[in-house]
């Protein structure tokens, strides 16, 4: 009898288990429009339309089942809402409401009934963008999550100080807000551990002992210098892990992990420098909701990294999100891909900052008068700038709805290369080599080059005119079957660049090009699928000027977005699958009278949910892109007022 009474002791000391985060976006009835009493736990929603809270449109009622993990008895529940504006209900109580669709949290540790009891989560929303809702199951001694307005909490906060980009080194700070809510105090030891992108520990920071007392909080902090650092960059979305650990007795009992990046600024004089070396600020406004056609902005993360990843390869290096904040999902794809952002503060300034203040890509604030002197108070590290109208005017990307780039954006492409200066000698031909005999058209260069030359078949038909320093024209060139070829000359009359163009035959076949998310299609109900319809000739080259019908068909678990006869224009069509809940073989089909039929055959795979909660990473398994580099030692610029 002592021996169990001496285990049972040691079992209540005992901390309980480390956090858990799981997605509450799966599995929700849906009804848009008007629905009195709909927030009552008993009412019927049999007949309302099953979807994910990702499809869900504003003006909407949505309701949702889930039950608590066995092991979260005793332990704090919250509740956190990005991208929805509306009411909220738990169980038939308000939680509360907001109108923007910025980030709401709520504790409801209270309200949330115990496994295995059935919870009901309604929300009667007035706006929606790129929406998630998480359900956070922590320690009752935590770190507290970045949600002022709602929870009057800050978080956690990471930066880097006393750079030494040359030498690879910065001292790196982790600060956290710790909450004690047992009724006891609570000693603890504060730790942070800083893991590169392939999960290597790099660094591992003491932040002490700590006692608080019951209902306490606190921030704690733990510093030091980090060698051998790999600073994020323009088009180098290089990541670090820093997970900020409370131990008791040697034990993990909450730890939070912090996808960040580490980068110098500057910005004086309308000068910018990123990591020391100048940078010309350059890119595209885009609209903060980022929709895409018929889907709007109920995107997968893989699909935002696609297309703020074509601003990067577009040579741009700033987004101007406007009007209003984007979504978190945008914001964690720029660190991704290795765009700096532009955002706009609202009302909302507090929340908005502590949101985003672990963000790389952030290094402007435009917007509310008072962001001053909430960045001081909650952002004073962060290298962030708050413009006062000194950031040039963008206008949007021109790559259409669907994101298939036009002329304007391969101008851009060549203008825009390098930091400041020309770093790579490029050349596109624009429009297509597809005329009939006797034509002559004008054939258009984009280079950098000092001169270009334009082959047709391998013959020489001379140098382009030169205008606008990037437009070289080649006047009535007679239109012959097969290769036209561009080559550009630097100053010294070396060959430094070429580009190929080659005349398309009669239509032959459809082509279906499939792109999906790095673990291919999840039968998550949510996920999307992006397929080019393509009208090529006998040798695989896309013709320009096809402009057939095309008849789509799918079979499986998955719905075609939009119609199913489309016609393709400059020889392409792009479209949506979206997965449906269930996992299995799915085949999409292309038919087009007189041409060879398109087929792709895929398989979904599944998306594990128990009890209404699921643990997909909701982007946060995504590689970063590093496709330029590290930001060069070397000058940007031969002119050092530029």
């Amino acid at each position: 009898m002592r021996r169990l009474i001496l285990l049972l002791a040691v079992a209540c000391l005992a901390p309980a288990a480390d956090r858990t985060r799981y997605s509450l976006n799966p599995e929700w009835r849906v009804l848009a429009g008007d629905a009195p009493g709909a927030e009552a736990p008993g009412f019927d929603d049999s007949h309302w339309a099953s979807i994910t809270l990702r499809q869900a449109q504003s003006a909407a009622w949505c309701r949702k089942r889930f039950k608590l993990p066995a092991a979260s008895a005793g332990r704090k529940i919250f509740l956190e809402f990005q991208g929805l504006g509306g009411e909220f209900y738990l169980n038939g109580k308000l939680l509360g409401r907001q109108n923007s669709a910025t980030s709401l949290g709520f504790d409801v540790t209270a309200t949330v009934k115990p496994a295995p009891t059935e919870n009901v989560l309604v929300a009667h929303l007035t706006s929606s963008s790129a929406p998630n809702v998480w359900l956070h199951v922590t320690s009752r001694l935590h770190q507290t999550l970045p949600l002022y307005s709602s929870l009057g909490t800050t978080g956690v906060y990471i930066y880097a100080e006393d750079f030494d980009i040359a030498g690879e080194s910065a001292r790196i700070t982790a600060e956290a807000q710790v909450k004690n809510e047992f009724e006891a105090p609570r000693t603890f030891t504060y730790t942070t551990v800083i893991q590169d992108i392939e999960g290597r520990t790099v660094a591992t920071l003491d932040g002490g002992t700590h006692t608080l007392r019951a209902g306490q909080t606190a921030d704690v902090k733990a510093s030091g210098m980090v060698s051998k650092l790999r600073f994020w960059s323009w088009g180098y979305g290089y990541l670090y892990t820093v997970s900020t650990v409370l131990k008791v007795n040697g034990q993990a009992v909450d730890t939070v992990a912090t996808r960040t990046g580490f980068r110098k600024t500057e910005f004086a004089g309308g000068a910018m420098k990123l990591n020391d070396r100048a940078i010309q600020l350059k890119g595209y406004a885009q609209n903060s909701a980022d929709e895409w056609p018929i889907v709007g902005s109920s995107v997968p993360a893989w699909l935002a990294d696609f297309s703020n990843r074509m601003i990067v390869d577009g040579n741009g290096d700033l987004v101007q999100w406007t009007p209003g904040m984007p979504s978190r999902q945008d914001v964690e794809s720029c660190d991704r891909v290795g765009l700096m952002e532009a955002i706009a503060l609202d009302a909302a300034t507090p929340d908005a900052i502590l949101s985003n203040r672990n963000n790389p890509s952030i290094v402007f604030y435009q917007g509310a008068p008072d962001a001053e002197a909430a960045q001081h108070k909650f952002d004073p590290h962060g290298g962030r700038i708050l413009d006062g109208g000194q950031l040039p005017k963008f206008s949007a990307m021109d790559v259409g709805p669907m994101r298939i780039p036009k002329d304007e954006y391969f101008i851009n492409q060549v203008k825009w290369d390098g930091w400041v200066e020309p770093e790579h000698l490029l050349a596109r031909i624009l429009g297509h080599w597809t005329n009939q005999p006797g034509a002559k058209p004008d054939v258009r260069v984009l280079s950098n080059a000092d001169r270009v030359e334009l082959r047709l078949n391998n013959q020489s038909l001379g140098n382009g005119q030169k205008a606008d320093g990037f437009l070289f024209t080649f006047p009535n060139v007679e239109w012959r079957e097969g290769t036209l070829q561009a080559v550009a000359y630097d100053a010294n009359g070396r060959r430094a660049a070429t580009a190929r163009m080659d005349s398309a035959g009669p239509p032959a076949y459809i082509a279906l090009n499939l792109r999906t998310g790095h673990n291919g299609l999840m039968a998550d109900g949510s996920d999307l699928a992006l397929v080019d319809v393509e009208v090529m000739d006998g040798y695989g080259r896309r013709c320009p000027l096809a402009a057939n019908r095309v008849h789509l068909s799918v079979a499986g678990p998955a719905k075609l977005l939009g119609d199913a006869d489309v016609a393709v224009e400059d020889g392409i069509r792009r479209v949506f699958l979206r997965a449906t809940n269930q996992a299995g073989r799915i085949v999409l089909q292309a038919n087009s009278d007189g041409l060879q039929l398109g087929v792709i055959d895929l398989l979904s795979r599944p998306a594990p949910l128990t009890s209404g909660l699921s643990t997909e990473p909701q982007g946060d398994d995504l590689t970063p892109y590093l496709g330029k580099g590290p930001t060069s030692g070397s000058a940007a610029t031969s002119n050092p007022r530029r």
